[in-house]
């Protein structure tokens, strides 16, 4: 193990015999508390990784796959916001789950942003480059990662650091 430790440059989680998703389902319905998403470049993977447990439907009240900026505007995030930052920064991210939060009447807005790729990116947010936050009502926490890797590795790298940042919220690790 502490091999890995040393490879590894942040927290691992375990939750045997359950999956991450499973055990967030099941603090979000004992805590009763929801979860509404927004998501961007996952298109819809991240709202399924919760919904594909058993018994979401007490805590997971949607999902918006906002992929364009008219989207993501159309659904709440500041048109102006959106031309000073960018659909994919730290300020869009923080919107969007903030609005997941609104448009859902959630206790928690989660949210992912990013560059895919192969195409897309800037200087400041080259393709890998992804956001994600989650919102409880009092803080947001907003997260950036960039991982050079195809689209299919860097969309499943957004799924699991949003289960971490909901993770952490709710006190599981």
């Amino acid at each position: 193990m502490a091999w890995l430790k040393s490879s590894v440059s942040s927290r691992l989680y375990a939750s045997p015999p359950q999956t991450r998703p499973a055990a967030i389902i099941e603090r979000l319905t004992q805590r009763e508390r929801t979860v509404g998403v927004m998501e961007s470049l996952t298109g819809g993977l991240l709202a399924e990784s919760l919904i594909a447990v058993a018994g979401a439907s007490k805590c997971v009240s949607g999902g918006i796959i906002a992929y364009t900026e008219e989207a993501k505007s159309h659904f709440g995030v500041s048109p102006s916001l959106l031309a000073q930052y960018g659909p994919v920064s730290p300020q869009c991210a923080k919107a969007m789950a903030q609005c997941a939060r609104r448009q859902f009447k959630t206790s928690i807005g989660l949210a992912a942003t990013g560059f895919a790729g192969p195409s897309g990116g800037t200087a400041k947010a080259p393709v890998g480059t992804f956001f994600v936050a989650v919102d409880d009502g009092e803080k947001v926490d907003v997260r950036r990662r960039h991982l050079s890797s195809e689209r299919t590795v860097v969309r499943q790298a957004v799924v699991e650091l949003a289960l971490t940042a909901l993770w952490e919220l709710l006190e599981l690790g």
